[in-house]
């Protein structure tokens, strides 16, 4: 005979029991662990309600009454890169040549020929007897040989020279007309090689006292159909490369703009140059490249000017310490920058609406000394909230 057990009901607690395991674990998995992020990885941090403040101002404001003055440089139109170019062996104004039995004068010119395609004589031709031909030899070749008329202008062409190159100009000797030697009175008398050689261009130019108030350039140019763009083209103001496009279209014209605190402008305002030049195996047509100054003409700038008393404690608190100096710019002048200057060092910032941070370091300041603070401007500038702090650097965050 079989028994039948038959389940014994559940009681109510164990229901209650296990859903509040269901619930404890549910609660671990949610705030158990371990965070998925790093506690101390930096934040976007209002740095206002940090650190240690050394320098404060409520305000300030800069109003400059300005004229703007434009002067224009031109550099025409040049090529740059692998281009032919001419050069001049020997140069002579004039030249006598004669030959007889009693007296003879010749002359002769040698030339490295490496890497040309080519080389030119070119003279004038004054005054001759007419008693032998002129001739002319290329390393004991005969290439020339006639009577010239007084007046007459020549170029006799040297093609595929040699790495080794002697020119020679004679005369025929007069011959039976013993009692005079041929002779050829010659002008102007040049010889020049042609070859391709990697050229650039440079050009000097001035910035004077004055245009450094505001100063503000654009270079315009232009590149022309027959460029080879294989390579880049370089653009260099004093070392600083400024050309954006380094392989420019012909048919489009190109600016290039820069300022003061771009730090492109020598130190020296009368001491700049501007270089063209190209990589290897190309060519750059430039055509109308001129540039253009832009400054302010009014003789004072607005300034707003702040002592400091940085004592020798607090200074040494800013051994390898974050030190910001922080404002906002309720309001700007397009057109126009702000200067801004700690101990007459300026600092290259480009000032925006609202918040602005520098960051600065021990060596800005004089320890136990008065240091300055300065603003300065030929625009308008509304600015508050100025202060200078020694920064927590745990979650300092620059804008």
């Amino acid at each position: 005979m079989v028994e039948i057990v038959k389940p014994v009901p559940t009681e109510p607690f164990t229901f209650i029991f296990m859903a509040a395991v269901v619930i404890f674990f549910s609660l671990f998995l949610l705030f158990g662990q371990e965070p998925l992020y790093d506690e101390d990885t930096p934040s976007d941090i209002d740095i206002s309600d940090k650190g240690e403040i050394i320098f404060s101002a409520a305000s300030a404001s800069l109003l400059s009454n300005k004229t703007q003055t434009a002067r224009t440089i031109d550099f025409g139109d040049f090529d740059v890169g692998y281009t032919s170019s001419e050069r001049t062996i020997q140069e002579m104004d004039s030249l006598l040549i004669e030959k007889g039995i009693f007296k003879s004068s010749s002359k002769e010119f040698s030339f490295d020929g490496s890497g040309m395609e080519g080389a030119v004589l070119k003279f004038q031709a004054d005054d001759s007897n007419y008693y032998g031909n002129l001739r002319i030899y290329l390393n004991d070749e005969l290439v020339f040989d006639d009577i010239t008329s007084a007046g007459a202008k020549f170029a006799i062409e040297f093609n595929s020279p040699l790495d080794h190159n002697v020119v020679r100009i004679e005369a025929q000797s007069s011959g039976v007309k013993f009692w005079a030697p041929t002779t050829y009175m010659l002008s102007n008398v040049r010889l020049s090689a042609t070859s391709f050689d990697n050229v650039d261009k440079m050009f000097s130019f001035t910035v004077y006292e004055y245009e450094m108030r505001g100063f503000d350039a654009t270079l315009n140019y232009e590149v022309g159909s027959g460029s080879i763009r294989q390579g880049d083209l370089h653009i260099e103001i004093n070392g600083n490369e400024i050309n954006d496009e380094s392989k420019p279209m012909f048919g489009r014209i190109y600016k290039e703009t820069f300022d003061r605190a771009d730090g492109v402008i020598a130190a020296k305002p009368d001491s700049n140059y501007i270089q063209f030049s190209a990589d290897k195996d190309s060519k750059y047509e430039i055509q109308d490249a001129q540039m253009t100054i832009t400054y302010f003409d009014t003789d004072k700038a607005a300034v707003a000017e702040y002592t400091l008393m940085v004592d020798e404690d607090t200074y040494d608190d800013m051994y390898n310490e974050t030190i910001v100096l922080e404002f906002y710019a309720d309001k700007i002048s397009e057109g126009t920058s702000l200067d801004i200057y700690l101990n007459d060092v300026l600092f290259e910032h480009d000032t925006g609406l609202y918040e602005n941070q520098i960051v600065l370091s021990q060596d800005d300041f004089r320890r136990g000394k008065t240091n300055i603070l300065k603003f300065s401007t030929y625009g308008i500038y509304k600015l508050s909230d100025i202060d200078i702090r020694i920064v927590d650097d745990d979650g300092f965050f620059l804008f």
